[in-house]
């Protein structure tokens, strides 16, 4: 009889410890995207990209250029044959070095940091 109490008393006593760790664990988490929304809601005055999605980066830069002159600037497969701003979204994510060159070039383009562009 004494054991069975005293097994139900350990389980009750680790549920219990389980159910703490639970808490202290939501506790770190609840702390961190709260850290995380803070950091992600700053201002980045420095930042011309900031709060541009890369759609709206393809879909400016191809108006401005057509996707013949898109081709023309950044050499990419996507810009060249049967070219469409989403299958240009899924190469660009996949492809670190080709979304930097489109990126360069929208900042270039678009946020007066082009020496040659008339004012």
């Amino acid at each position: 009889m004494c054991q069975t109490s005293f097994g139900i008393i350990d389980i009750a006593c680790s549920y219990y410890l389980n159910i703490l760790q639970v808490a202290y664990n939501l506790d770190y988490f609840y702390k961190f995207t709260t850290i995380l929304e803070h950091v992600l809601s700053y201002p980045q005055p420095k930042n011309p990209l900031h709060g541009i999605t890369l759609e709206v980066v393809v879909t400016k830069l191809e108006q401005h250029y057509s996707w013949q002159g898109l081709a023309d600037r950044v050499s990419v497969k996507c810009f060249q044959s049967n070219p469409s701003v989403k299958s240009s979204l899924k190469f660009l994510r996949k492809t670190a070095w080709a979304r930097k060159e489109v990126e360069e070039l929208y900042v270039m383009t678009f946020c007066n940091q082009n020496p040659w562009k008339q004012k």
